[in-house]
């Protein structure tokens, strides 16, 4: 099946009582560059053959019915069936359209694709970034994209948000940015994020004391973005015993020096806290730069699901036999 398609090379013909359009294929004719000649050819070159493709479609709309009558001939001749001046299917494209309107980033929908597509090689396959910035002009999507280049489009949002009534940026650091912070390196990336509403439940009281004076975790979530970035993420418990995030931290590392900025950047924000649990996981960096910066917490607890990690982990090295070595739930199920 030819996935040629077939373009207006000129304007429609309008009499009394009808209206003329033809459409020509759209590899006909040769390139010719609409500015000043600046813009290079994509890698695969142009869809243009160089020569005249004799599939044609000519309509004629009744100006008064509406009624069309058509005359064509699609037989395409002249070149190969390349997959890459195909375009793609109405069915990717609604389905890219809808992630993108949803605030989906293109990132995570250049992963589906290529996670998702299997079978015979088509222009699905060799969907582009491009071809996500053309949908999204196409159907005029809002997204927090605000450059193609992802350091500059991330400097553009902070600099929006910065300019917000309430501020959500706590400490922000580029990567080949010098600075004078002991520690971090040049090559550091920093994004430190706070909402209104984050802050509020930081410094909130309890019905017994404050949220974060009662219990502050903190975890990171690894390898969540192509650049191999890190998620950190501080949490309190409410009087419900849920757990409400209350600020994030987007670095590229997660050392005590990084985590000292952070920690210090949302004391300046919200005041000192002493909290009566901090808890982590075992690695000493989080509990150093938490106490850098705020008041030595009572208690620190490891997080439970580090804990057993580290023992099935230490289990699997010490105890040969597999049949032995069982820990965590599978072990409770076992004893039963």
């Amino acid at each position: 099946m030819s996935k040629s398609w077939f373009v207006k090379q000129r304007a429609d013909r309008r009499t009394k009582h009808h209206k003329t359009s033809w459409f020509y294929c759209n590899r006909t004719g040769e390139f010719s560059s609409r500015g000043a000649g600046k813009r290079s050819l994509k890698s695969q070159g142009s869809s243009k053959t160089g020569c005249s493709c004799p599939s044609f479609i000519t309509t004629r709309t009744d100006g008064v019915t509406g009624e069309v009558l058509a005359e064509y001939y699609l037989q395409h001749v002249g070149y190969k069936r390349e997959i890459a001046f195909n375009r793609i299917s109405s069915e990717m494209h609604s389905r890219i359209a809808g992630k993108l309107a949803q605030g989906v980033s293109m990132n995570s929908i250049m992963d589906n694709i290529r996670d998702t597509q299997f079978g015979q090689l088509t222009r699905d396959h060799l969907s582009t970034r491009a071809d996500l910035r053309n949908i999204k002009r196409q159907y005029n999507i809002d997204c927090k994209e605000k450059d193609s280049d992802d350091a500059n489009s991330v400097l553009y949002l902070v600099e929006e948000m910065e300019r917000e009534q309430y501020n959500p940026v706590l400490c922000f650091k580029r990567q080949g940015q010098d600075t004078p912070d002991d520690g971090v390196e040049k090559n550091d990336f920093l994004l430190g994020l706070q909402t209104e509403f984050q802050k509020e439940m930081f410094v909130k009281p309890s019905q017994t004391f404050g949220y974060a004076q009662k219990l502050v975790c903190v975890d990171a979530t690894h390898g969540t973005t192509s650049y191999d970035f890190q998620l950190i993420t501080v949490l309190v418990i409410d009087d419900y015993d849920e757990g409400i995030p209350v600020a994030w931290l987007i670095s590229n590392r997660e050392t005590a020096d990084v985590l000292r900025v952070f920690f210090s950047s949302i004391r300046n924000k919200c005041g000192d806290v002493k909290t009566e649990v901090f808890m982590s996981d075992d690695a000493e960096a989080y509990h150093n730069a938490w106490v850098s910066a705020f008041a030595r917490p009572d208690k620190k607890l490891l997080c439970s699901w580090h804990v057993d990690r580290s023992w099935c982990r230490k289990v699997n090295e010490l105890i040969k036999d597999k049949d032995q070595a069982v820990c965590g739930s599978e072990s409770a199920t076992k004893r039963d």
